[in-house]
């Protein structure tokens, strides 16, 4: 029995010391799982440094990074007028609730690069190699990269979110040093490239991924587009870009445009201070009665529900001297109840003002998109109908019944997902030598397609980049309402997409 205490006596001092080792290492940072909990074991907010890492960690617990993404608790009641009719269903927001972080879905195939901690680390530090040339695609001077990844089929066993030690270094030199330090230049597989002063290191994830299933890499989003046209197509399982194209649309780049047209972008891509950092980092110093760890700092929300309410933090737009002021009470009550069907059912659309002009971009792209979607008859707007006229069966007759799948629900409403062409009928093949992007229906609706998701995943309502969105939009669905067999006049284009030749930038 003695023995056998004293075996236990040395194997409980190994474990501390390894755990002890672990955890206060001065000399580099964890590298297999996220040492969040960790940090506070010895940073707890004694110490200047250590309060300022537990706010940190406040927000960082109250941020997607940590919980996934927030979605509400929805409330349905029955609504009826003074006499007693029956006036339909009405939801209410009476809660909210978080979805589970994408940590839990990082070890397919690349998607640990972002959704992993040790993943990511491995990214930036050279833990992995570079992808392997392996060949040509169909369309000539394309390579095709097999990713090593895929290969080796790397897999983390812990799976771990991003946390302090994701995006910082502090143990190797003393400071809060990031893993992409400000001002490197982050590449998209769009041909954006991000090179502000701040906020690389949120470009490195929260970018499109212009990819043909995991392996075809391409210059332009038409070049992968026609790569997915070479054969009939059928149905899609996932279409568009990767759920994260903030860089590219904040860039104006990753997007289908159209011949003919220009695009511009707005300040917001061009200003250096419009960057990740000064807008969703920043902190209201006129709130400070009411500060709280979800709006701002580590959180990395500009809305979040505070006080009873979603509230909005406006700092990063009016400290940085670029508008005179934000608010929500600018619009009408009409204007803020006809943004009240796309986006969100509880979303807040703000007016802006620069030099005393005043500005309603939420509200213009909000009601493009309701025109191109309708969420609130099943997603069955002018995409679905021009995707139906696109599929034809072998005779080039459309026999009707293709559908685009949406993900439709209050928060986040008509996200693409899938798409299943009727029976008998495809999406029909193209020749990419000879095709006129154009004019050809099969790219147009991809093209469509792509451009709706790209919008949609942005989630900034197109305040990344307003003239680019509202531009891109708009040339869209002109596109699409042609593509329908619409009349090809300003009248008619005007009554489809929301008096597009006054308002497209």
């Amino acid at each position: 029995m003695k023995k056998r205490h004293i075996k236990l006596s040395v194997l409980l001092l190994a474990a501390l010391a390894a755990f002890s080792t672990y955890g206060c290492d001065s000399s580099e940072e964890a590298s297999s799982s996220n040492d969040t909990a960790v940090c506070m074991g010895c940073h707890d907010g004694t110490t200047d440094t250590g309060s300022k890492i537990l706010w940190a960690k406040s927000g960082w617990e109250d941020s997607g990074h940590a919980q996934g993404q927030r979605l509400p608790i929805i409330d349905t009641y029955a609504t009826f007028d003074g006499s007693g009719t029956y006036l339909g269903l009405e939801e209410n927001i009476i809660g909210w609730e978080w979805s589970g972080s994408h940590a839990f879905m990082g070890n397919g195939s690349s998607c640990q690069y972002c959704h992993e901690h040790s993943g990511f680390v491995n990214q930036w530090t050279g833990g992995y190699p570079e992808p392997i040339a392996t060949g040509n695609t169909a369309i000539d001077g394309l390579p095709e990269f097999t990713t090593p990844w895929e290969i080796e089929g790397e897999v983390i066993l812990q799976p771990a979110p991003p946390g302090c030690s994701t995006c910082h270094a502090p143990h190797k030199n003393g400071n809060f040093e990031l893993t992409i330090p400000n001002g490197t230049v982050v590449q998209t597989q769009g041909l954006g490239a991000y090179s502000k002063s701040r906020g690389n290191i949120c470009a490195g994830c929260h970018k499109s991924r212009v990819m043909n299933g995991r392996t075809n890499m391409f210059t332009d989003v038409n070049d992968r587009l026609l790569s997915s046209l070479l054969t009939d197509m059928t149905s899609v399982s996932h279409f568009g870009p990767h759920y994260g194209t903030q860089t590219d649309v904040h860039l104006g780049t990753s997007a289908a445009t159209y011949a003919g047209k220009t695009y511009t972008n707005h300040e917001h891509s061009t200003s250096d201070d419009a960057n990740c950092v000064t807008c969703h980092m920043n902190l209201r110093t006129d709130m400070m009665s009411h500060l709280s760890s979800t709006l701002g700092g580590h959180s990395f929300e500009v809305t979040a529900p505070m006080r009873g309410g979603e509230n909005a933090n406006y700092g990063g737009c009016e400290g940085s001297a670029c508008h005179d002021i934000i608010r929500p009470a600018d619009l009408t009550a009409a204007t803020q109840a006809a943004a009240d069907g796309y986006i969100r059912k509880d979303m807040k659309v703000f007016t802006y003002t620069v030099g005393g002009t005043a500005h309603n971009t939420m509200a213009k792209m909000n009601a493009i998109m309701v025109k191109l979607a309708d969420p609130d008859n099943g997603c069955a707007g002018l995409l679905n109908d021009a995707f139906e006229a696109a599929t034809v069966d072998a005779s080039g007759a459309d026999i009707g019944g293709s559908s685009i799948k949406f993900k439709n629900d209050v928060y986040e409403r008509c996200h693409i997902s899938s798409y299943t062409v009727a029976t008998g009928e495809t999406i029909p093949a193209v020749d990419p030598a000879t095709v006129d992007v154009d004019a050809d229906p099969s790219v147009r609706i991809l093209k469509a397609l792509w451009n709706f998701e790209t919008i949609a995943a942005d989630k900034s309502q197109g305040q990344h980049n307003p003239s680019f969105v509202l531009q891109l939009l708009y040339d869209t669905c002109e596109d699409v309402h042609l593509l329908t067999g619409g009349a090809n006049d300003a009248a008619a284009i005007d009554a489809a997409c929301n008096n597009l030749s006054t308002n497209r930038p």
